[in-house]
C-alpha cells in the first residue's frame, strides 16, 4: 500500500477532528459568554460599519462600508463556521453604506433588512438612485429577504428574549419631508437609539448637524435618552450638534476622525473656529475608532463600559 493511500484518510480524519475541536471549543466559549449587549464599531477605509450582538446572540449589522473589507472584521467577531446575521440596517443609500452590505448578503444568511423609507431619490433631490443601492435592492429581491422601510417613531425589537430586559432600537430619523426640509447636505439618514435596560446608545451615522439639531428639538427622544451614550461619526467637531450634546449629556462619545487631519479639515477649523461641543466629556471617555481600528461597547442593562480593540 502506498504512503499516499495511507496518508489521505489520516489527513482527512485529522482535518475533521480539528474542525470538531474548533466547533466544540466555540460552543464551550459561548456557554461561558456573559449575557450582555455588545456593540462593535469598525474603522473602515471607506464608510462605517457597526456590529451589534445581543445577550441571546442576535446579530445585527448597521451599514457595511464601501467594499468587502467589512467581511474581514465580521470574521473577527463571528465564528468561522457560522453564516448567520439576523438583521441588516442600511443607514442611507450611499455607496459607502451599502456596497459592503452586498458582500455580506453573498456570504451570510440574512433574516431581515431595514432601509430608510425616505431617500434623496424619492424626494426628487437626486437624478437617479445610486448604482450600488440599486444592486443592493436587486440582491434583496433575488434572495427574497424580508425588507422593511423605517421612519421616525418606529421601534425595532432586536432581542425579545434577553435575560432581564428586551433590546430595542427606536428610530429617530428620517421623518416626513412635510416636517423637515431635506437637501443634499442634509440627506435622509437612519438615526436610532438602542436601549437595553437603563442604558442606551444613539447611533448618529452621517447625519448632518441640522438633522441632529432637529432631533434634539423634537419629541422623538422623550426623556429616557438623557443617560444615553451618543455615537458620532463626524470627522470634525464642527459637524457635531452642541444642542444634541446638551440635551443627551452622554457619558461617552465614540467618533471617527483621521489621526492626521486632512488639509481640508485643518483649513475649515482655522476658518471657522467653534467651541468644543464635547465640553464636559473627559478625554478618557472619548474614543476615536480610527486610532485603534475598533471600539467595543458592553452593556449589562445597568451600566456601560467602552474599550478599544487593537
Amino acid at each position: 500500500m502506498s504512503i499516499t493511500a495511507v496518508s489521505r484518510p489520516f489527513v482527512i480524519a485529522t482535518a475533521l477532528a480539528s474542525v470538531a475541536v474548533g466547533v466544540s471549543g466555540y460552543a464551550w466559549q459561548q456557554s461561558l459568554r456573559l449575557e450582555v449587549l455588545e456593540i462593535y464599531f469598525f474603522a473602515l477605509k471607506g464608510g462605517q460599519a457597526i456590529f451589534i450582538r445581543t445577550p441571546s446572540d442576535r446579530r445585527i449589522l448597521f451599514d457595511g462600508g464601501a467594499n468587502s473589507e467589512i467581511v474581514r472584521h465580521l470574521s473577527s467577531v463571528i465564528p468561522f463556521h457560522s453564516r448567520r446575521i439576523d438583521m441588516l440596517i442600511a443607514g442611507n443609500t450611499s455607496e459607502k453604506s451599502v456596497s459592503g452590505l452586498i458582500d455580506v448578503l453573498e456570504r451570510y444568511v440574512i433574516e431581515r433588512i431595514y432601509i430608510p423609507a425616505i431617500t434623496l431619490g424619492s424626494l426628487g433631490l437626486a437624478s437617479s438612485t445610486e448604482r450600488a443601492y440599486e444592486v443592493f435592492l436587486s440582491e434583496l429581491r433575488r434572495q427574497n429577504v424580508s425588507t422593511q422601510e423605517v421612519l421616525a417613531g418606529d421601534n425595532i425589537v432586536l432581542d425579545s428574549v434577553a435575560k432581564d430586559f428586551p433590546v430595542t432600537a427606536d428610530i429617530l430619523f428620517p421623518i416626513s419631508p412635510d416636517i423637515f426640509d431635506y437637501s443634499k447636505a442634509s440627506a435622509p439618514e437612519v438615526v436610532m437609539n438602542i436601549s437595553y435596560g437603563s442604558t442606551a446608545v444613539m447611533i448618529i451615522g452621517n447625519a448632518s448637524r441640522k438633522i441632529q439639531n432637529h432631533i434634539a428639538s423634537s419629541s422623538v427622544l422623550g426623556t429616557a435618552s438623557s443617560t444615553a451614550i451618543v455615537l458620532s461619526h463626524s470627522a470634525i467637531l464642527a459637524n457635531i450638534s452642541a444642542r444634541l450634546m446638551d440635551f443627551v449629556h452622554p457619558e461617552f462619545v465614540i467618533y471617527s476622525r483621521p489621526v492626521v487631519p486632512s488639509q481640508k479639515n485643518n483649513a475649515l477649523l482655522a476658518k471657522k473656529p467653534s467651541p468644543d461641543p464635547l465640553t464636559g466629556i473627559g478625554k478618557e471617555k472619548r474614543f476615536n475608532v480610527r486610532e485603534t481600528g475598533a471600539v467595543k461597547i458592553i452593556s449589562d442593562g445597568k451600566r456601560i463600559t467602552v474599550e478599544n480593540i487593537r
